[in-house]
């Protein structure tokens, strides 16, 4: 009997640990699913949003070799027509327009940064941040680049920041626009937590 017991223990004891594992298992891949799931959608959102503002250029570039306007008036209107541009909650989300120099050219709410050389900004890991917008559109054409910035309109907060970038030959300028990735964390420590507290409560039992 006493065997028997013994046995029955051990196979309690094996199916309780393949449980575990399981849950862990899956927790695990959930967690690592949904955080790349939400941040390639925001890889996604940006990039078609660059698109969009891209089309802006062409679109005023075109009339500039037209003759119905002239490279000023072309690229003046071009500027005007993206600082209108917001999406995302509130129409918080916004683009930028600079330069190789780099030398902003416009932004709608940084506006002490317009005419200004912004190569030496740095968010508060010390990176270089258009700079590094500058490096990527020289190297490729476009791509994605990651930093710290002030989160919307609070000034004493900073979030992390995504953002797109491409260039536009015809007048050398860099169009990019970005969103913040801080609730891709959010979410993914909120589900993390969730395995975390189901794998207690199945100890519990």
């Amino acid at each position: 009997m006493k065997k028997i017991n013994n046995i029955r223990a051990k196979l309690f004891l094996f199916i309780f640990l393949i449980i575990i594992l399981t849950i862990i298992s899956l927790g695990i891949y959930s967690t690592n699913n949904l955080n790349n799931t939400l941040y390639q959608e925001k890889e996604k959102q940006t990039r078609e949003m660059v698109e969009i503002g891209l089309g802006v250029l062409k679109r005023f570039h075109k009339l500039e070799e037209k003759g119905e306007l002239t490279k000023k008036e072309a690229q003046q209107r071009a500027l005007s027509v993206i600082e209108n541009m917001t999406f995302g909650p509130d129409n918080q989300d916004y683009f930028w327009v600079n330069n190789y120099e780099p030398k902003m050219l416009m932004h709608p709410y940084s506006t002490d940064l317009i005419g200004k050389t912004i190569g030496n900004i740095q968010d508060e890991n010390g990176k270089y941040i258009f700079r590094d917008m500058v490096d990527i559109v020289e190297k490729k054409g476009s791509g994605f680049v990651e930093y710290y910035w002030q989160y919307y309109d609070q000034d004493n907060r900073v979030e992390p920041k995504l953002s797109y970038v491409s260039g536009f030959e015809p007048w050398n300028w860099i169009v990019g626009t970005g969103v913040y990735i801080n609730d891709v964390k959010a979410s993914y420590i909120n589900l993390r937590n969730r395995f975390i507290m189901m794998g207690i409560a199945i100890l519990a039992v």
